[in-house]
């Protein structure tokens, strides 16, 4: 193989992959927001906002309901919790307010928190 083929093949693998590269990062995003919320909701959301444009409900109803759906998926994603659903992260906002741990700290030590109990397991103490 002489350097003109390489150069050649060179470009021709740079500009597949000038194609591809967007299709990748979008995957690789999707995979961590999945991964990190436990659903594709909330990537599913942003994307009907985006497309669709007005995001509200004119019904008041149905409006309610896709707003705690939103804020369920958003707390899910800010936390990396995931939760089982609204009412248990409300119990967990409870818990921890009676507990006087602030959402920061649950944060950084989810690996030790149960979400289904609101409690920590492991050798965590809070100080």
């Amino acid at each position: 193989m002489n350097t003109e083929e390489l150069v050649a093949r060179s470009a021709q693998f740079l500009d597949i992959m000038k194609w591809c590269t967007p299709f990748i990062i979008l995957v690789c995003v999707f995979v961590f927001i999945r991964l990190r919320v436990g659903s594709a909701g909330f990537v599913l959301h942003r994307l009907w906002a985006l497309l669709g444009g007005k995001k509200d409900f004119v019904n008041p109803t149905l409006q309610k309901e896709a707003s705690k759906l939103d804020d369920f998926e958003k707390i899910k994603y800010v936390t990396g919790i995931r939760f089982h659903n609204l009412a248990s992260v409300t119990t967990t906002l409870g818990w921890l307010k009676k507990h006087e741990i602030g959402l920061e700290e649950l944060i950084r030590v989810r690996g030790y928190f149960d979400r289904v109990l609101p409690h920590f397991h492991g050798r965590f103490e809070k100080g």
